[in-house]
């Protein structure tokens, strides 16, 4: 059965550049827009990507970094801001949020930052060992989908579930940058409420 209720997400990502000073501007802005969180990003560009990976073509046309590996690198705030980022979400009582690219940041979030709810981001979605420790902890979970067959999503959202934490939700995302109308297919929601 899928929960109605809406829950609004804010999405800074990497979109304050790798300045905190950015970042920390917008959560007041994004707070009075009414939105229930703001959500960041954290990563070990050296743990995310191998040498030979390769930039999107919005990125390529929008960052002149030789690689993704540098330009993740240049975005990335210092683990400590993200402290100052949650500190200032709660003032202005909005949830602090956060998705992790590897298991050492996502353990970091958790146990150092004690992030509400986890948000697997829809390229995580076959990261086992981060699915399996998620798995494990009794915190709500959101699941990107983005680029996921049926089949990863049903055996990703069994592994979420198989240890008794039911408080899954399941996103339809697309992951194309802005998408476009004729691309968002919001009849996969009906594949989703029969096969979920």
């Amino acid at each position: 059965m899928i929960n109605r209720t809406t829950f609004i997400i804010a999405e800074v990502g990497p979109n304050h550049n790798g300045s905190i000073d950015r970042a920390l501007s917008m959560i007041p802005k994004l707070a009075r827009t009414g939105v229930d969180a703001i959500k960041f990003q954290l990563a070990a560009p050296e743990k995310v990507y191998s040498k030979d990976a390769i930039k999107a073509n919005y990125q390529k046309k929008n960052d002149k970094s030789k690689s993704i590996y540098e330009m993740s690198k240049k975005f990335q705030l210092k683990r400590e801001d993200h402290f100052r980022l949650f500190n200032l979400c709660k003032k202005f009582k909005v949830k602090y949020a956060c998705s992790a690219f590897d298991l050492d940041s996502l353990i970091f979030l958790d146990k150092k930052i004690k992030i509400p709810f986890f948000k697997i981001p829809s390229g995580e979605i076959n990261s086992l060992d981060m699915i399996d420790y998620i798995a494990k902890q009794n915190k709500k979970i959101y699941l990107s989908t983005g680029m996921a067959t049926f089949a990863e999503i049903k055996r990703t959202s069994n592994r979420l579930i198989k240890y008794g934490n039911k408080k899954l939700v399941i996103l339809h995302c697309v992951s194309s940058y802005p998408v476009k109308n004729k691309n968002i297919n919001l009849n996969v929601l009906d594949e989703l409420k029969k096969r979920f």
